[in-house]
């Protein structure tokens, strides 16, 4: 993985209308987006060797006692699967795992059929659009890179689509050639700028990333299957996460801890994740 920027050896064609609007999806930040676009990643890690055999390795300087790069292993194996690197030169996040994507892939509705397993955390392919919308209107540059193609993304007005009178601001893409032989095979996202302390925050909020002593009591159905956990860790206090993403905190009296463990748990969640209150 190279970690510098990248050199693209030829523009294919001009900006194209993702037909999404910049207004929509308001509420979809910088989280939303960085966890999109790492719930993708161990989606298609998940789909190839399975959840029971990823090891995630965090490697690299500390800060503040949490590394943050990260490789994705196979436990058995040792193959490297993806990773989660960080360039401190240019604050360039680059996350990747093997797969490939098509421009197809691109449209809202059309990205490929998840697998049919309990494993797999995506449910809505628009996320990675959506997740690009969100990062561009934070003014950073959002690109995806697979199979040795480069698809950037920018926002742009489009004069063929008018709202009282203005000329609508909507999300746009442009394909380029990536001449780096090493993206082939890969589907590979890089967001930058992409600041350190924006990074570093955002880790513990995957538990497979985190590097907190996580202590869990699993609930069990009648089969037998684990359907949930009681996280027990004074960091988890009062948090919910759903297959292992953190979704909200639990309701606080007058700032008091209500809880003393966290919840990890399987819900079916809309789009935007929000979960059940209370």
């Amino acid at each position: 993985m190279n970690q510098g920027q990248l050199f693209v050896t030829q523009n294919q064609q001009q900006y194209i209308n993702t037909w999404i609007s910049m207004n929509y999806c308001k509420k979809w930040d910088i989280w939303e987006g960085i966890r999109e676009i790492l719930q993708n990643q161990m989606d298609g890690i998940t789909s190839l060797i399975g959840k029971a055999n990823i090891r995630v390795i965090p490697f690299g300087p500390n800060q503040n006692d949490i590394k943050y790069q990260f490789n994705f292993i196979h436990k058995d194996t040792n193959e490297t699967f993806g990773q989660i690197l960080y360039n401190e030169v240019n604050n360039t996040l680059s996350i990747w795992n093997n797969g490939k994507l098509e421009t197809g892939d691109l449209l809202l509705g059309g990205i490929k059929d998840q697998l049919n397993s309990e494993e797999i955390i995506g449910r809505f392919g628009e996320g990675m659009k959506l997740a690009a919308l969100a990062f561009v209107r934070k003014n950073k540059r959002f690109s995806i890179i697979t199979d040795g193609k480069l698809w950037s993304f920018s926002q742009k007005t489009d004069n063929n689509f008018i709202k009282n009178g203005q000329p609508q601001s909507c999300l746009h893409w442009k394909g380029g050639i990536c001449n780096i032989e090493r993206y082939r095979n890969k589907v590979t996202i890089e967001i930058t700028p992409f600041l350190l302390d924006e990074w570093i925050p955002f880790i513990d909020n995957f538990l497979w990333l985190t590097q907190r002593n996580v202590g869990r009591i699993d609930a069990k159905n009648n089969e037998r299957k684990i359907i949930g956990q009681l996280l027990y860790n004074k960091f988890f206090w009062n948090k919910i996460y759903v297959k292992d993403i953190f979704v909200q905190k639990t309701e606080e009296n007058n700032g008091a801890t209500s809880c003393y463990f966290g919840y990890n748990t399987d819900l079916e969640l809309d789009r935007d994740r929000n979960a059940v209150k209370n």
